[in-house]
């Protein structure tokens, strides 16, 4: 988990549960956990996180791995660019945990 995030690869299969449009590749959101930071800002299952500060992420791994260096640059948020499954995006910072 990651700031609240369950988070998983994209899948054929979740293509298809979650009706995520061809062309958005990222990391998806399988859940997220009440009152957290990412169900303040209106995070969902079904969501595909694209990149965390600028930075592209296709795997969970890619994604911890940038978190982790922003940590250690002394970063208390990171901004993630996320898209819903009709492939609208938007600009999300959520605290490095």
């Amino acid at each position: 988990k990651v700031a609240g995030l369950e988070l998983t690869p994209t899948t054929p299969e979740l293509r298809k549960r979650y009706n995520i449009k061809d062309g958005v590749d990222g990391v998806v959101v399988v859940r997220v956990d009440q009152g957290s930071k990412a169900a303040e800002r209106f995070i969902q299952a079904g969501d595909t996180i694209i990149e965390v500060q600028r930075t592209p992420v296709k795997s969970v791994e890619d994604l911890t791995k940038r978190l982790g260096e922003l940590k250690k640059d002394g970063r208390s948020n990171a901004l993630f660019y996320v898209a819903n499954a009709q492939g609208d995006l938007r600009y999300v910072t959520l605290p490095v945990e």
